[in-house]
């Protein structure tokens, strides 16, 4: 288990979809892009969703855009308890995606390979990110160019066969945070620190150079299958984390359904 997120228990799964308490709720969705999925929560997209679908050139990646957005408009469903279909996405001047209905409930999304993760709040900015572990051939550039100096040291201290865990657990947890403040990538990654070697506690160290601003939010760990990594981030002290178990797009259709 990871700390202050609370395990789910799957024999006893009764999702109250209720934040009146300021819970944090993270669901993870495992894809399974295939025709009858998209099929299924095509139905859920608006039109403008659905074009871009269409603009994918290949199947299982039209696929997994189409059951990642309706599992995403099913959930927002039930915790605004109206029509999938009828909820209003909209977004920031960034991209970050947001509620025109209901300003006080927070969400965020992020899909890496065969995986979706969705975190849900209210009265706070939450972002979410995911990334499945794999081969870069830049991973030095990339350290170099957007990591602080203190998290380039760190990462080249772990032995070959850590690096890219260690790499991808940096990358997410900083990720989080710029999908949580809406800057995304146009803010310098090198502006803030987190922490990233396996066995220390998942915390940011300082933002814009601030331990004190660094308090301001609270960072962690979220508990995916392996091969990947994922991390959440959101203003203000812990609050309580619930993590659901893994779902398949079916097993998430009977859960949201009213």
């Amino acid at each position: 288990m990871i700390a202050g997120l609370l395990p789910v228990d799957t024999k006893n799964l009764e999702a109250s979809f209720d934040l009146s308490r300021g819970e944090v709720e993270v669901w993870i969705l495992r894809v399974e892009p295939s025709a009858e999925n998209a099929a299924t929560f095509d139905r859920f997209l608006v039109s403008a969703e659905q074009d871009r679908a269409r603009r994918f050139l290949f199947d299982h990646l039209r696929q997994s855009y189409t059951v990642t957005r309706g599992v995403l408009r099913c959930l927002l469903g039930r915790y605004l308890q109206t029509d999938p279909a009828k909820v209003a996405i909209e977004y920031t001047r960034n991209g970050k995606p947001c509620l025109s209905s209901d300003e006080s409930l927070e969400f965020n999304l992020s899909h890496s390979g065969q995986l979706a993760v969705f975190s849900f709040t209210r009265g706070c900015e939450l972002g979410i990110d995911v990334e499945e572990i794999r081969a870069v051939p830049e991973m030095n550039e990339i350290a170099s160019s957007h990591f602080s100096p203190e998290e380039g040291i760190e990462l080249g201290t772990l032995a070959d066969a850590d690096r890219e865990p260690g790499f991808f657990r940096c990358w997410t947890r900083k990720e989080a945070y710029l999908k949580a403040t809406g800057d995304g990538l146009s803010a310098p990654l090198k502006d803030f620190r987190v922490t990233l070697l396996p066995g220390v506690p998942c915390r940011f160290v300082h933002i814009s150079h601030s331990a004190d601003i660094a308090r301001e939010w609270t960072l962690q760990n979220v508990d995916v299958p392996s091969g990947y990594a994922s991390a959440l981030a959101y203003r203000g002290t812990a609050r309580p984390a619930h993590l659901f178990p893994v779902f398949g797009p079916s097993d998430l259709l009977r859960i949201t359904r009213p």
